[in-house]
């Protein structure tokens, strides 16, 4: 193939986000004339063209799976280890039979990617990529966060100028690449090599949604109701020093469960999985002293946020298990804060599987109107937290924080004018001014105007969830696109109403020059 065709075939690969791409400039230099390269996300699809230059190595693409219709066609791992062995995790995707291919990024982690014949729910890949992830050990990273996954969201909020994060995608350079594929023996594969093993692997959603990660995982029915991470942690094999008591600890939480009324049975059951598990042994001792902790604390709950555990932690299936997370776990998922540097700032937040919208930041830092939103939007009741852990749970959010530049229609003016323009058009119009005292605009013929109460106006914004506007800065912006009130009368009664030029606004909304993604490199 040649790099056209190369770049086409690519494009179709890893097709995803519509409304931008990122970029990675390796020539970019510091003050100090030192090479580091420049990320920058551009508001501009990516073209065929942008494609050969990544296949050349002139400009690397950045693509995100999820469209602006929630779907994807692939998803990745991003397992950020520069010392992971990758010909370790190649036979472990093969052995659970995983339809992931492994790719080394360029730092030396790992992109385990997945595609899909056709576009799927981001939900569903998103859910079976964490599960996937959990199962190979991979849960939480080395600096103890969750291992990121692609998608990030579930949904995107496009409309409102939201969208998914981007990966950095491999064979920026062809052939000559430090992002490739490896085969089934941790060996590079080339760039046609790859679109054809990629090609071959695609999945269809119904295979998706069979694919049942936590089945496949249990060959020891003994664990079947036990935890996630403790079920994969005894199929892995034996536990090494340095992990042997935490895990042993969690084991006799597990025998408690199992065994809640009989000490004797726990405590067998502890000496056996001892014997079995762990290598070498704990001695008798260090089990007895666990055991009487256990007979005096018979409350002890499982340690989830131990390294050991949380590598293999999915928190879903636990909840699902006998013995696994109580389902009094009243905290919702909270994941990927995104920023949107509008004005003001709008922040978008994974709650559970649903992306919910801040329209400031009072919303999003205030726990009562997080709260409503998470209900208003979410359908789901955030537990009321103290204060101080209300302040960490946020500074965590916002340590992670994904600042995207607003793109001009994604301005609270533009999103006004749309709702405005809805307003006038779509909302059954009056048919003469009587209408305007039951809630509905008329347009005025003679004037060329439209004609309404402010009240209708806000009750129709309120109902599309626009909130960004007070009433006095409503007024503003409707007084700066020629908007006037006056009083008129509908049979003998005076009526306050507004009347504005509708097609008049969208020339005074922008006044900025756009620039091509050439202008901004």
């Amino acid at each position: 193939m040649n790099i056209e065709q190369i770049a086409k075939e690519l494009m179709e690969l890893f097709s995803g986000l519509e409304n931008g791409h990122g970029t990675y400039n390796p020539q970019v230099t510091d003050a100090k004339g030192k090479l580091v390269g420049h990320a920058e996300f551009i508001h501009e699809p990516a073209t065929l063209t942008t494609w050969i230059n990544h296949v050349k190595g002139d400009l690397g693409v950045g693509m995100g799976p999820i469209n602006n219709s929630s779907q994807c066609r692939w998803g990745a791992i991003d397992i950020d280890d520069y010392n992971i062995n990758h010909s370790k995790l190649i036979k472990k995707i093969i052995e659970l039979k995983f339809p992931l291919i492994c790719v080394k990024s360029k730092s030396g982690g790992a992109h385990l990617m997945m595609f899909m014949t056709d576009w799927v729910p981001a939900e569903l890949v998103k859910d079976r990529l964490t599960e996937m992830a959990a199962a190979l050990g991979h849960a939480y990273g080395k600096n103890n966060k969750p291992t990121e996954v692609f998608p990030r969201q579930s949904t995107i909020l496009s409309d409102r100028g939201d969208c998914g994060n981007w990966l950095n995608i491999p064979y920026f350079g062809g052939d000559d690449s430090n992002r490739y594929a490896l085969d089934e023996n941790a060996e590079r594969l080339s760039t046609e090599k790859f679109i054809e093993v990629a090609n071959k692997s695609k999945i269809t959603e119904d295979q998706l949604k069979a694919l049942d990660v936590a089945a496949v995982q249990l060959t020891k029915s003994e664990f079947a109701d036990a935890p996630f991470c403790l079920g994969q942690i005894c199929e892995e094999g034996s536990v090494l020093e340095g992990n042997r008591n935490i895990f042993m600890y969690n084991m006799g939480v597990l025998a408690q469960k199992i065994h809640p009324h009989n000490r004797e049975e726990r405590n067998a059951l502890m000496e056996r999985w001892n014997q079995e598990l762990c290598d070498p042994a704990l001695s008798a001792k260090e089990i007895c002293d666990l055991q009487s902790s256990l007979d005096k604390h018979p409350d002890y709950k499982y340690q989830c946020k131990e390294s050991l555990l949380r590598s293999y932690c999915n928190n879903a299936i636990c909840k699902t298990r006998k013995h696994g997370l109580s389902g009094a776990c009243h905290m919702p998922a909270l994941a990927d804060l995104t920023r949107l540097n509008s004005s003001p700032a709008i922040f978008f937040l994974q709650v559970n599987n649903v992306r919910v919208e801040f329209a400031d930041v009072n919303e999003l830092i205030q726990q009562p109107r997080f709260q409503a939103c998470c209900v208003e939007q979410a359908n789901v009741m955030p537990p009321t937290l103290k204060k101080s852990e209300w302040t960490d749970l946020i500074n965590q959010l916002l340590e992670d924080v994904r600042i995207i530049e607003a793109s001009p229609d994604a301005s609270i003016e533009a999103k006004l004018e749309e709702l405005l323009e809805s307003f006038a058009e779509q909302m059954s119009a009056g048919l003469d001014r009587q209408d305007i005292t039951r809630g509905l605009p008329w347009f005025d013929k003679k004037t060329q105007k439209t004609v309404f109460k402010l009240h209708a106006l806000e009750s129709f914004l309120a109902n599309n969830k626009f909130r960004q506007m007070s009433r006095g800065q409503l007024i503003n912006k409707l007084k700066s696109w020629g908007g006037e009130s006056k009083q008129i009368k509908i049979n003998g009664k005076n009526h306050n109403v507004w009347q504005l030029t509708i097609d008049n606004i969208a020339n005074k909304v922008f006044d900025i020059e756009l620039k091509t993604e050439k202008d901004i490199l």
